[in-house]
């Protein structure tokens, strides 16, 4: 998937060589306060998780949701989704560069998400069916939570490992593209987001993506 990158500053740029990266000064930073920044924010999250629990909501009409039959796609979803993390990790494992743009990324996303899930408090759609991972669920407080709504975590997350890759190959993209949509589609079939929420994913991805890479051009 991950194929021959980019000349100045890719993802293969610094292939497996973390010892290389790692003398800098500026990469040592980015990393530990990437790292810091992931840990509170998740750490914060079965806190925020409950009070958007128990808050109202709006109930958004959602006509592709209406055409919609729910149903149970939590395997499949879970699949491609961890499927699509164990890429990610190879990838960081083969450049500490690419590793510190999705660091960067992951943390713009996750803070981006506490604000957009905070200014607008939404209903879970009509139909919802509960996703089903223990993995993910660990960062839930072991419960579902059903007003993390806008935007959609899963397919942002996956839509960024892609963006995140500069040096990916052509047929990686076009793969990360594929399971990106594939997620999007389910958890909208599933009824656990509606379709703007979906929508959005890509968007806020792309965007934290070209930030965590200005950032880094910034620091290293």
């Amino acid at each position: 998937m991950f194929g021959r990158g980019e000349p100045e500053r890719t993802m293969n740029q610094e292939t497996v060589d973390w010892k290389k990266v790692w003398d800098s000064a500026g990469f040592r930073t980015m990393t530990w306060a990437g790292l810091l920044v992931l840990a509170v924010a998740a750490a914060g999250l079965p806190f925020f998780f409950s009070y958007i629990e128990s808050r109202p909501g709006r109930l958004l009409a959602d006509p592709l949701l209406n055409w919609l039959i729910p149903a149970d796609h939590s395997v499949l979803i879970f699949s491609l989704i961890w499927g699509m993390v164990a890429i990610a990790l190879y990838g960081c494992w083969k450049s500490p560069v690419y590793f510190l743009h999705l660091l960067i990324g992951y943390d713009l996303l996750l803070l981006s998400r506490y604000i957009t899930i905070s200014l607008f408090p939404l209903e879970p759609p009509v139909g919802w069916i509960e996703l089903k991972d223990p993995i993910t669920n660990l960062f839930y407080g072991g419960s579902f939570i059903t007003r993390d709504l806008f935007y959609s975590g899963h397919t942002a997350t996956m839509w960024l490992i892609v963006f995140s890759a500069a040096g990916l190959s052509l047929t990686g993209k076009w793969a990360g593209y594929v399971v990106s949509i594939m997620v999007g589609f389910l958890v909208l079939k599933q009824h656990v987001h509606y379709t703007i929420d979906v929508l959005a994913a890509p968007l806020f991805a792309f965007g934290a993506a070209w930030l965590a890479r200005k950032i880094f051009r910034i620091f290293y």
